[in-house]
């Protein structure tokens, strides 16, 4: 929220640079901003008005070079985005970029934060450190956020942010995007293995073969016990025969055949509700056709006298008119 004194020197600053033709000197006056009040300095950039015209590439550099704080530029990347409705990809590389610096500091913050507690033998952490994983976590959403429902920018160039270090989600996220599931189920098993399920559930649809590259990926870790896990899920959809083919023989008898009886029940039902599906259509079907016949087949006696059951008026037999199921006649122009 900006006082009243602060608006008033802010609606002062925008008329006197309104008059400017030359943007190099608003840029030379912004970076003056920036360095002695930030506050005004945010608020001029992000003013409605002339500022929206101004070309965003050259107002974030001056952020930038300017040694701006993230509190500042994120803010003026979010105004663009969420106030000006920009869909440039270059202001939405910008975003991410920003989120993921943010959630370094944020991180780096916290981890001090925890050594401090450390070092003064807390019991517990320290009030200023749940604050600090608090606004890590905060950092966090926003950025998942974007990566999982925008669409205006490009996954593969976000991606090269992020493949080294503790980006497993935010990776995970853009090979999906990308249709590289079997690479982002692998992120998830080697760094977060307890979605590696969940992530198979959210992209089945759209890649069948999801749980395939599970199964083969705890078969080649010896995984025997997440195998057997998997073969007895009921909400997992193997292929019986290639599943057959590369289950270790460790993998106990008992198990096998429950996937098997499983699987095959499984195939039988969802036969049975096609079959089902069809027959429905089919009657649905017999039926319309019925119907039209029977409407086709229809005849009404029209004499001098039948008249209209809207106006009353009398009805022309060689004229437009209409009939409904009832018997009724109408002038097709009272339908209306």
């Amino acid at each position: 929220m900006v006082d009243s004194k602060l608006e008033s020197k802010i609606d002062q600053i925008n008329e006197y640079l309104a008059d400017l033709t030359d943007f190099s000197i608003i840029l030379d006056f912004g970076a003056q901003l920036i360095k002695t009040q930030p506050d005004i300095a945010l608020n001029i950039f992000t003013f409605d008005g002339e500022p929206e015209k101004w070309p965003r590439d050259k107002v974030y550099e001056l952020f930038k070079s300017s040694n701006a704080p993230t509190q500042m530029r994120v803010p003026l990347i979010e105004h663009y985005i969420a106030q000006w409705n920009d869909t440039d990809p270059r202001t939405y590389i910008w975003l991410i970029e920003e989120y993921r610096a943010n959630i370094i500091e944020l991180r780096n913050s916290m981890l001090e934060q925890v050594n401090a507690d450390s070092d003064n033998h807390y019991v517990r952490p320290s009030g200023d450190t749940l604050v600090a994983v608090d606004d890590l976590n905060a950092a966090r959403k926003k950025l998942l956020a974007i990566l999982q429902t925008e669409n205006y920018f490009d996954a593969d160039l976000v991606l090269i942010h992020f493949q080294t270090g503790d980006w497993i989600e935010e990776k995970s996220i853009l090979l999906s995007r990308l249709g590289r599931h079997k690479q982002a189920l692998y992120v998830y098993t080697e760094g977060m293995p307890e979605r590696a399920l969940l992530y198979c559930e959210q992209v089945a649809h759209r890649c069948p073969e999801v749980y395939e590259y599970l199964l083969e990926y705890y078969i080649e870790n010896n995984f025997n016990e997440k195998i057997i896990e998997l073969l007895k899920n009921s909400n997992v959809n193997l292929p019986i025969s290639k599943t057959l083919q590369i289950i270790p023989d460790t993998i106990p008898v008992n198990i096998v055949s429950y996937f098997l009886e499983k699987s095959i029940k499984k195939t039988s039902n969802k036969k049975r509700s096609v079959k089902m599906e069809s027959a429905l259509l089919e009657l649905e079907s017999t039926r319309l056709l019925a119907d039209k016949i029977g409407a086709e087949n229809q005849r009404i006696q029209l004499d001098h006298d039948s008249r209209c059951s809207h106006c009353g008026r009398t009805v022309n037999p060689a004229s437009a008119i209409a009939i409904t199921p009832a018997g009724e006649i109408y002038h097709y122009g009272c339908l209306s």
